[in-house]
């Protein structure tokens, strides 16, 4: 038990940092923005902008489901514990977190298409990448989806599990 306590301690610190983490992406990424830095770097690296957007979003949800899980173990093992707000609500977080597995993993090949787009827009040759055809993109796309879609399903489940098993721990703590 003690050794459980010690992981749940690291993991509440290891959640909390991964969404101080991707908060602090996100106001940087802001800053930039604000402060048209990004003017100078348009044409060749806005999807870097979008890519680290999408990588602090992903770190804030990776934060809460951690922090959740912690919540979770906390509750089964712990005698009087009540469910916090966080693992009330944790099949939705799980839900959105699919959502997003889904969406960025369907979209791992754009940006590259995006940028030579945005290279032939701005008439940067230097930077030209071509566009590919449709059915090339559509191919990638379906071998990203093909790599994402398991990964969804499988937080899917958990979403189930979580909102299915939490009612009966908390009914069997007060039959205990």
């Amino acid at each position: 038990m003690r050794k459980l306590r010690r992981i749940c301690t690291l993991g509440r610190v290891a959640g909390w940092a991964m969404i101080a983490m991707g908060l602090l992406g996100i106001v940087s990424i802001a800053t930039l923005i604000r402060q048209r830095l990004y003017l100078i770097i348009v044409p060749v690296y806005t999807h870097g902008l979008v890519y680290n957007a999408v990588q602090s979003v992903g770190d804030i949800l990776t934060g809460l489901v951690i922090l959740g899980t912690v919540q979770f173990i906390r509750f089964a093992i712990e005698e009087g514990a009540e469910p916090r707000w966080l693992l009330r609500n944790g099949h939705f977080f799980l839900y959105l977190f699919a959502l997003f597995l889904l969406v960025t993993g369907g979209l791992q090949n754009w940006p590259m298409d995006w940028r030579g787009l945005q290279s032939i827009l701005t008439h940067s040759p230097e930077n030209m990448i071509p566009l590919g055809k449709p059915l090339g993109v559509a191919f990638f796309t379906l071998l990203a989806l093909v790599q994402a879609v398991p990964k969804a399903l499988c937080v899917l489940g958990l979403a189930v599990v979580l909102r299915t098993v939490l009612p009966i721990l908390g009914e069997s703590k007060t039959l205990a």
